[in-house]
């Protein structure tokens, strides 16, 4: 006879004897109160035994076994043939249909009733496995959106006047899941046979849902009215945004459409403050890189420059900055396209040129307001440039962006726009550059050695110094990518005497970064081998994103 959960978990040390006794004269007042609860669910609810524990006994003594729920491959279909509420009220997730037997999941393999009731309404006989709450919760989560969303899909497509609520509700879903899945973008694009919805996190996209073609333009239609554009225009890309509460909080969405030969192509950017308004120290800059970031940002006037391609983070250390700089002795002003995330105590202002507000002219009116500190989102032609010099020049501190690979590469790029090299020279305080690397799961990183190929690409930087290596493994913590978050890698070039003299005689990059790495200057590849060494991210990764030269 198997022995009970109690006596089990004593004699395996997991918890004391007298632990035990207080727990069951707690269940005893429980049950006299009309609250009865299992052993296994009071441990783990009072935190003295972690859950694996106690299934790990569960399947010792009944030889249910244990696995992976998240690991395993779900048929979802199954969980849309029963009732979710009642699949969440017991803790039970049917996972496997095969031949008369269905394959269910559950922490209490007691909960006789309900299986009994499943075996019923299968037809089936259940085979029992033991997982965790938090893995069933994940699952029946999922399950219950799919189930949603094909409900409200086949109710779209009967039409009916409730129709326009059935396509909120299907947008609510959508946001809603990309909000939890912690992704950036979302890419709802239509193809020749199916709706496709994708979700970047982490800088990959991954498909969340595809529905069938005949929602589309309704939906389509639908976002547009929510981001204040024009539903009949579909020949030309639009730009709006909107705003919407999920899960308690309000989250502010930026919409961009442009024509596809399928159709419009949306994507939606999930705009959330606050990891725009996160300090300079959580951003993952490193802490070497840190301090001269800082000693730049201290500068009173001249430019500050953040560089990298689309979606290597640049607004967000701009705003970073700002936040740092901010305070009510200093008016700060921002010049943006579009205005991405509110921020209080800044005077914020969003360019339009379809009625003359442009960067040139925003860029002109503002040294008149008396401001301290200026950000222009993006440099992108010569007369911008020599506006945001010519403040620079004038007292103010200036940050912007500019689209270039690296640091030192900056300065080419601002002569080639039409810079004067000696108000260049004059005027600049620092370059950023910089790239977002995915950050290992620190739940399944494992040590792993790098090819040979990637390994000769870096061994320069290395300089003969031996590292650790490690690698992505895939997990439920982590999705099974391996990875989990984004932080910065970077390079910072500041500005002195010698790299001045050299801007004013257009000396070449080569030149400028000799001078630059006596004094100091990192290369971003360097930066990111220290995260490597540190088990931050993988080899790989780092190469995924940054050029070796």
């Amino acid at each position: 006879m198997a022995k009970r959960l109690g006596d089990f978990l004593v004699e395996k040390g997991f918890i004391t004897r007298e632990q035990l006794e207080q727990i069951l004269k707690y269940q005893q007042e429980l049950k006299k109160r009309g609250k009865s609860k299992r052993l296994g669910e009071l441990l783990r609810e009072l935190g003295l035994v972690e859950e694996e524990r106690v299934l790990e006994a569960l399947s010792e003594q009944w030889g249910y076994p244990v696995i992976d729920l998240l690991s395993q491959p779900v048929d979802y279909r199954l969980l849309t043939q029963y009732s979710i509420q009642f699949l969440k009220k017991n803790q039970i997730v049917p996972f496997k249909s095969e031949g008369p037997v269905l394959w269910i999941a559950t922490p209490d393999p007691f909960n006789f009733n309900a299986i009994a009731q499943l075996e019923r309404e299968s037809g089936k006989k259940v085979k029992i496995f033991l997982a965790k709450r938090e893995d069933i919760e994940s699952i029946l989560n999922k399950g219950e959106v799919l189930k949603k969303t094909s409900e409200i899909e086949a109710k779209i497509k009967a039409g009916g006047i409730h129709r326009s609520n059935l396509v909120d509700q299907l947008i609510d879903l959508v946001l809603t899941d990309a909000i939890r899945e912690k992704g950036s973008d979302i890419h709802i694009e239509p193809n020749d046979k199916y709706l496709s919805i994708r979700l970047r996190v982490d800088g990959v996209l991954r498909e969340i849902f595809h529905f069938d073609l005949e929602i589309f333009p309704v939906l389509d239609s639908k976002i547009k009215l929510m981001a204040g554009l024009n539903i009949t225009e579909k020949r030309l890309p639009q730009d709006g945004r909107f705003s919407r509460e999920v899960d308690g909080k309000l989250y502010d969405f930026r919409v961009s459409t442009t024509p596809t030969i399928f159709g419009e192509s949306i994507v939606i950017r999930i705009l959330d403050s606050n990891k725009a308004l996160l300090p300079l120290e959580k951003l993952g800059i490193s802490s070497y890189n840190l301090k001269r970031l800082k000693r730049a940002i201290q500068a009173p006037y001249g430019l500050i420059l953040v560089t990298g391609p689309t979606g290597s983070g640049k607004t967000t250390t701009l705003y970073s900055i700002l936040n740092q700089l901010k305070g009510v002795e200093k008016k700060i002003i921002t010049v943006e396209d579009p205005v991405e995330y509110r921020i209080p105590e800044i005077q914020q202002i969003q360019v339009n040129p379809q009625v003359g507000r442009t960067f040139q002219v925003v860029l002109r009116s503002l040294l008149r307001q008396d401001p301290d500190i200026i950000m222009v989102g993006e440099i992108r032609d010569k007369e911008t440039l020599n506006i945001a010099i010519e403040a620079g020049l004038t007292g103010h501190l200036v940050l912007a962006t500019l689209h270039t690979n690296s640091a030192i590469g900056a300065v080419g790029r601002i002569l080639e726009m039409g810079g004067e090299p000696a108000l260049l020279a004059e005027t600049l305080v620092a370059v950023i550059a910089q790239r977002l690397v995915r950050k290992l799961c620190p739940y399944c990183k494992h040590h792993q050695l790098p090819s040979l190929e990637r390994l000769e690409l870096v061994k320069p930087f290395l300089k003969g110094k031996k590292i650790k290596f490690y690698g992505p493994q895939g997990c439920p913590h982590c999705n099974f990518t391996g990875y989990s978050g984004r932080e910065s890698v970077t390079e910072i070039l500041l500005n002195s005497r010698n790299i001045s003299h050299l801007i004013q005689q257009r000396a070449d990059s080569l030149q400028i970064e000799e001078v630059a790495e006596y004094e100091g200057f990192r290369k971003m590849i360097e930066d990111g081998l220290e995260k490597v060494e540190q088990g931050v991210t993988s080899l790989a990764e780092l190469l995924r994103v940054v050029k070796v030269d």
